[in-house]
């Protein structure tokens, strides 16, 4: 078991980026609380994914790259809920943030 854990630490890692990310956005206002929940229900969902990986003991080369593409998704969910709180004149292609902090919704 202890094989199967050192191989998803990784994923441990990105999942407690992920949590601080919605913590923070709850605590700053870029989230709504529809948001974070959905966003915490991902993150649910990958636990879920992660555990039944370490069933057997053995999590394979197959399952950790599931992990990983499912961790990328939920960070990439994260991102588009974030750009979508922001008002449209500060997204643009040169540059994702040109506004100031000001003018971000809180």
């Amino acid at each position: 078991a202890n094989a199967a854990l050192a191989v998803t630490s990784g994923i441990d890692q990105r999942q407690s980026n992920q949590e601080a990310r919605i913590e923070q956005g709850v605590r700053s206002g870029e989230l709504t609380k529809k948001e974070s929940v959905r966003l915490v229900r991902g993150q649910v969902e990958l636990q879920k994914m992660e555990n039944r990986s370490k069933r057997d003991g053995v999590v394979t080369k197959r399952e950790r790259a599931r992990l990983h593409k499912k961790a990328s998704g939920e960070s990439g969910t994260m991102a588009v809920v974030a750009l979508a709180s922001w008002p449209i004149n500060c997204i643009s292609r040169e540059n994702l943030d040109p506004c100031t902090d000001n003018q971000h919704p809180k």
